[in-house]
């Protein structure tokens, strides 16, 4: 059985000696420090709390590595020689970032987010199927409703397909959309080329597009199960079955942004052809995207989630044995992931709820079978820990991508539909 390694690979933010209770509280009191929005170096917060600087230097470690504190711009912190000193915000006090989901379904979800997930929402709006004008309106005003006069520091538009920057959705599928209407992912024109313009117009912020998939593992490796670990693999379920890769808390998405897409790795031969053009993948194997047209064909009717867990928690076999026959279908493709890469963790959809136990058994069955007992010996399988982990990941992007590209970002203009 896959056992947790003697050693796990130890984060690099400095701790202190003592119990965890001295050191949440230590991190209490630099908090408390932080009365608005503006920064503080860590000599200030020694000044403001009378703590020593090395118990300042492992809180804000600490506290950086949750979340709670993001860096801040330097450049107001006065004349100095030399470097400026690195200054800290609490995030909880900064402007909030709109997060906008696309999802397989082809609806739209519109929420606002900060440092304690989302805090507003989700309201839907149009399809992405939609039309640029129409689309925009419902997003805009969702969004506006949402922020309730607060302006936006920054947006994420989540999709359900490969990301890469600067590009439009890519052109995956093989077959001819006019074949198959219906049966493939919308293509709106306003996808076609890169988003991100008409996305600050519209929003009044500078915006990321990122894999959803992508997000909710950068979610669970910096603030979820994986935290703690070096090399993490996510993988998603509940909405498609997808993968996220990160490594020493980055991720990586291949150079077309196409890592970690495991729908796509053929796991039956031969197989039902698949849209992208191949036979046996995984997305066309499980009856997917997504698990609610499977369950439906389980019961032969429409079913809740809510009932599949329970049914799992009573001990159902069919449903019990559709979830554990799903991990060893994954683990099929995954093994290789596992075999190349070498993780140290593979954390599973924490939207999964009690059908996690059944698909980590499938699933640490068909490692056990494909990969090299010496990988298999030192992996973790885990739970995810995080429902909301998608959001904790697109904030996470927000952040790094205001502190490499545009650091002390003033307030965002007011939102506006653009004409387009």
């Amino acid at each position: 059985m896959l056992a947790r390694p003697s050693r796990p690979y130890a984060s690099p933010v400095p701790t202190t000696r003592g119990k965890r209770s001295t050191f949440a509280l230590t991190e209490r009191v630099v908090l408390a420090a932080f009365t608005d929005a503006s920064g503080h170096t860590r000599a200030e917060l020694g000044q403001r709390t009378g703590l020593s600087r090395a118990a300042v230097s492992a809180a804000v470690g600490n506290l950086m590595a949750s979340g709670d504190l993001v860096p801040a711009d330097a450049s107001g912190s006065g004349p100095s020689r030399g470097r400026p000193s690195a200054r800290y915000r609490r995030a909880d006090l900064l402007a909030p970032v709109v997060l906008v989901e696309l999802l397989h379904s082809a609806a739209t979800k519109v929420s606002v987010i900060d440092a304690y997930g989302v805090t507003a929402g989700p309201l839907e709006a149009a399809a992405w199927s939609s039309t640029w004008t129409e689309w925009a309106d419902t997003t805009h005003s969702a969004a506006a409703a949402l922020l309730g006069g607060r302006s936006p520091r920054g947006s994420v538009l989540l999709a359900p397909f490969p990301v890469r920057e600067g590009t439009g959705q890519p052109a995956v599928h093989a077959v001819e959309r006019e074949r198959h209407p219906g049966r493939l992912p919308p293509n709106p024109a306003w996808l076609e080329t890169d988003p991100r313009p008409a996305l600050a117009a519209l929003l009044g912020c500078p915006p990321l597009v990122l894999n959803d998939a992508n997000a909710a593992a950068l979610g669970e490796a910096l603030f979820g199960a994986g935290r703690g670990y070096r090399a993490v693999v996510h993988v998603s379920v509940r909405d498609g079955v997808g993968a996220g890769l990160v490594f020493d808390g980055e991720l990586f998405t291949g150079a077309s942004g196409f890592a970690g897409e495991l729908a796509h790795a053929q796991v039956t031969e031969p197989g039902r052809f698949c849209f992208c053009g191949g036979r046996g993948c995984l997305a066309t194997e499980t009856g997917g995207p997504g698990l609610a047209r499977p369950l439906e064909q389980l019961y032969e009717r429409p079913v809740s989630f809510d009932e599949v867990t329970d049914d799992i928690a009573r001990g159902d076999p069919w449903v019990t044995r559709y979830f554990r026959d799903l991990g060893a279908l994954i683990g099929k493709p995954l093994s290789s992931v596992v075999t190349i890469l070498d993780p140290d963790c593979v954390v599973l959809d924490a939207r999964l709820e009690a059908a996690a136990a059944p698909l980590i058994a499938g699933l640490i069955a068909t490692l056990e079978q494909r990969c090299p007992a010496a990988l298999v010996s030192r992996l973790r399988v885990l739970p995810g820990a995080l429902p909301d982990a998608a959001a904790r990941g697109a904030l996470a992007a927000a952040n790094a991508a205001q502190r490499q590209d545009r650091p002390g970002l003033p307030g965002a203009p007011p939102l506006r539909i653009p004409s387009q």
